[in-house]
């Protein structure tokens, strides 16, 4: 008996290795007939194999070349350890072979299940990591590729059709396992996968789109400016004398941004102190946290004083590969009763004279009664608008959304208002205002901190209405009872007592 696997890879250029070597099969439909048996999950009957492989062909012929072909195979394996033939059905040992399209198909299998589950590709690190592995099965594009098919045009129609659905979840698989990484602020490792997309699919905006953010966010000028011109060149190459309007708008946003690159920013937390709270389930929150300040939206994260909000903020951020802009609010007791009160507290030293500038003139005089000092910045406002710009008090949510999209359109932002059981309503509006009307990557991210032992009733309203909408999570930190202290305590000494006696 033939211990030694039988190994099929048919993503790639055909290749059959047995214990580790090349096997060689000289006739070409001995070795298609070996490629079609691998790839079916059941045994397949003579009948069916007859018509794949000799459809034109009488049925006493097309048998009689089946016995032969099956002989072949039989002798070319040098073994009955891995040909199954059970009168009528034909089958390879399951035990006995390793077939990649068949654990390809398994990761497809997985795969659909979970986007079943989480339509949002939220998925689990098991999964992402059990889709690297099916990707990492393809040595090249194509399904026996390589391979010349001039057999019958009903195993070349097989062979077609196996190839186009087993690309197309290819496919499916690098385009999220790319928006996965960048979900995780694991922007190198998006664009080698968006490199590995692009390479089926080079027309592709989104997925273009996707690489001139990442390059740009990662502030790579120079791959960034090359990766500009490749566009054109590939569009001019295609006939196309003009990009779709999506990446003609992003490049020459990219290269604004290249030609004049904007200093790094840093975050300095304040010090909290030796003491800290320990909360239940912190990586999860810390995945989810991660997500939104990748993909943008508004955060809403709940614990009680001390319960360690800001120590997630400060791993979370610290972790991720290109740092935000950080734009910091707090509210204090009674500004609640303040119109706007902690944007423009937060704002006031923040702006730059440039976006300023950039802002249209109603949007400005709009905010004018809110920043004063504006006029000393630009000419089109004097002092004796200010009347007039009470009057436009109903532009005030749209002209902040504008300012907010300036702010952002070099850099990602991130707002953290703490104390947000103190803010008043209408900064909260202007946030929700801003994420629902551009979406969420125009503005950036917003995290508002609150305690459990103050409520304010429009920010809970806020998220409990339409809270399924995509934009908005919820983070609660819980701190860890009693109990939960001792069973955590309990299991450290536990193992440590074991290892003790372990060694002695």
């Amino acid at each position: 008996m033939n211990s030694e696997r039988l190994v099929i890879s048919l993503l790639g250029p055909p290749l059959v290795t047995l214990g580790g070597k090349p096997l060689q099969i000289k006739r070409r439909k001995v070795r298609f007939l070996l490629y079609y048996l691998a790839c079916q999950e059941c045994a397949v009957s003579r009948t069916s194999l007859c018509d794949v492989f000799w459809p034109d062909q009488s049925e006493s012929e097309s048998r009689k070349n089946l016995r032969e072909a099956l002989s072949n195979l039989h002798s070319a394996l040098n073994s009955d350890d891995y040909l199954s033939i059970q009168g009528e059905y034909i089958s390879l040992y399951e035990n006995k072979i390793q077939v990649d399209v068949r654990d390809f198909e398994k990761t497809i299998s997985l795969l659909r299940k979970n986007l079943e589950i989480s339509p949002n590709s939220n998925f689990s690190d098991d999964v992402y990591l059990k889709v690297r592995e099916g990707i990492d099965l393809w040595r090249t594009p194509g399904f026996i590729s390589g391979s010349t098919l001039t057999d019958s045009e009903v195993y070349q129609k097989w062979a077609s059709d196996k190839n186009v659905s087993l690309e197309y979840w290819r496919q499916m698989m690098l385009e999220w396992i790319a928006d996965h990484c960048i979900s995780s602020g694991n922007l190198n490792e998006a664009l080698q996968w968006l490199s590995l997309a692009l390479l089926s699919d080079k027309h592709n905006s989104e997925l273009n789109f996707l690489v001139l953010n990442c390059l740009r966010d990662l502030e790579a000028w120079s791959e960034l400016l090359h990766f500009c011109d490749m566009l054109e060149s590939i569009y001019q190459e295609n006939g196309q004398s003009t990009l779709p309007q999506l990446l003609q708008h992003s490049i020459g946003r990219s290269r604004e941004l290249a030609n004049n690159p904007i200093p790094e920013s840093h975050i300095v937390w304040n010090d909290e102190g030796k003491h800290s709270v320990h909360f239940v389930d912190g990586n999860q929150r810390k995945t989810i946290l991660n997500n939104r300040l990748q993909t943008g939206g508004m955060v809403l994260l709940r614990g009680e004083i001390g319960s360690g909000k800001s120590r997630l903020l400060k791993e979370v951020i610290g972790s991720m590969e290109v740092v935000p802009r950080l734009i910091f609010f707090r509210s204090n007791p009674g500004d609640e009763l303040i119109p706007y009160s902690a944007l423009v507290e937060g704002l006031k030293n923040v702006v730059t004279k440039e976006e300023w500038k950039e802002l249209d003139p109603i949007y400005a005089k709009a905010l004018f009664p809110l920043f004063p000092y504006i006029d000393k910045i630009r000419d089109d406002i004097r002092d004796e608008d200010i009347a007039f710009s009470v009057g436009l008090n109903r532009l005030i949510p749209d002209a902040f959304f504008y300012l907010f999209s300036l702010m952002a359109r070099k850099r990602k932002v991130l707002y953290v208002l703490d104390n947000a059981q103190w803010c008043d309503a209408e900064t909260l509006r202007a946030f929700s205002f801003g994420h629902e009307k551009g979406g969420a990557q125009d503005i950036g991210t917003v995290v508002f901190t609150t305690c459990l032992e103050v409520k304010n009733t429009f920010l809970e309203n806020l998220f409990n209405r339409d809270q399924n909408f995509h934009h908005k999570s919820v983070i609660d930190l819980v701190p860890l009872n009693e109990a939960e202290i001792y069973e955590i305590v309990f299991i450290f000494w536990e193992r440590n007592f074991l290892k003790r006696n372990a060694n002695g």
